[in-house]
């Protein structure tokens, strides 16, 4: 019997050099934005990207289903593929998840 899949909110932050300028940090943003709406929309639903500029960072805000936090773990890391062919560089990678809960019941965030 497979488990029941529960909704987790995911906050994906691409950190970027600090010499990136706020264009190219936008640009990258745009980039970003495109690679998980064409390869991974199936898995990062209603996935959603936002640029903070201290630190240069790109924020991929997106909701998983998935049956344990090691399937959110591995979705994640499958959104993080995506991406990476998208940029020409590397980028360090910071990730926070939290459960939704059922009813309107809150929860704590998990890290991850």
């Amino acid at each position: 019997m497979t488990p029941p899949f529960q909704e987790t909110s995911v906050v994906l932050r691409l950190e970027f050099p600090d010499e990136c300028s706020r264009e190219q940090l936008e640009e990258y943003a745009i980039m970003v934005q495109e690679a998980v709406d064409e390869r991974a929309a199936g898995i990062a639903l209603g996935a959603a990207v936002r640029c903070d500029y201290d630190p240069m960072t790109v924020e991929v805000l997106f909701t998983v289903e998935a049956g344990s936090m090691a399937d959110v773990h591995h979705r994640v890391a499958l959104v993080v593929a995506t991406i990476e062919p998208a940029l020409p560089f590397t980028f360090e990678t910071e990730t926070t998840t939290r459960t939704i809960a059922p009813r309107g019941r809150d929860r704590e965030p998990v890290p991850a």
